[in-house]
């Protein structure tokens, strides 16, 4: 495949273990998602998928140590390390767990924020948990607005396609850097707290995925969510190869149209 998509700087003005992936308008390109492939070139780039109901942490810990990893946090884009409170109590989030049980709080204090979804994500080299190391790609995804209906449950509205273009090119970003590593830990991007529909989200890891020759991707997704499981959306989307009807906007897709919401 051609990584053509990006061009990659080193971000050296704090900390020299800090990447900085730029994504590159000019050669960013949509995907031919329609185009046939011989067996050969899907033998060669079909990735180990696999989608668990198990924390991003476990997993990492259960990881074998000859092995490089690769870590998605997902990460508020506003601000690092993504704390929050109520009252007194920290609302606990992915992003808040990892830095809680390592050093990335030193790696983001680095960075340059607000993160862009559209342009960059950094991968900090190097960090330390409790009996591990490994690399950790901050990837930031956009807040969806949402409805709360009178029975407590979310009603999604409908993602614009700007929305879907600054994940799809965070997911590009992702899986440009996860091509060289071993194990590469994923998760439902902004599919909790910032309310993305997992449908959308699901399906664009999985077109992607074909034009990225990722060894084995893990799907770390608890089975909760505020109106969706989004273990069994990522799980028939990535591993039973399920077409939603929801998804048939991804025909029309165009990045030059990112404006009207899919449907």
């Amino acid at each position: 495949m051609k990584n053509d998509f990006f061009a990659t700087t080193n971000y050296s003005e704090m900390n020299t273990k800090i990447h900085k992936i730029i994504y590159s308008e000019i050669t960013a390109q949509a995907p031919d998602h329609n185009k046939v492939k011989s067996k050969d070139e899907l033998s060669h780039e079909r990735s180990k998928i696999e989608v668990i109901p198990q924390d991003c942490l476990g997993y990492l810990q259960s990881c074998p140590n000859d092995k490089s990893v690769l870590l998605m946090d997902m990460a508020n884009g506003e601000v690092a390390g993504g704390f929050a409170y109520k009252g007194t109590s920290p609302l606990m989030g992915q992003e808040e767990k990892i830095c809680l049980n390592s050093n990335l709080k030193t790696f983001l204090s680095s960075c340059s924020y607000p993160l862009s979804p559209n342009d960059e994500l950094y991968i900090c080299n190097g960090v330390q948990f409790a009996k591990k190391e490994c690399d950790v790609a901050i990837t930031v995804a956009p807040k969806h607005k949402i409805n709360l209906v009178c029975n407590g449950k979310i009603n999604y509205d409908k993602m614009s396609l700007y929305e879907i273009e600054q994940i799809r090119k965070q997911i590009r970003m992702f899986l440009f850097a996860a091509e060289k590593y071993d194990i590469v830990i994923a998760s439902a991007l902004g599919c909790g707290a910032f309310c993305n529909d997992p449908f959308v989200v699901s399906k664009l890891f999985q077109l992607e995925l074909k034009n990225f020759n990722v060894k084995h991707i893990v799907f770390c997704i608890y089975r909760e969510n505020f109106s969706l499981d989004n273990y069994s959306v990522f799980e028939q989307t990535l591993l039973n190869n399920y077409d939603y009807p929801q998804l048939k906007w991804y025909k029309d897709f165009s990045p030059k149209k990112i404006t009207q919401p899919y449907g």
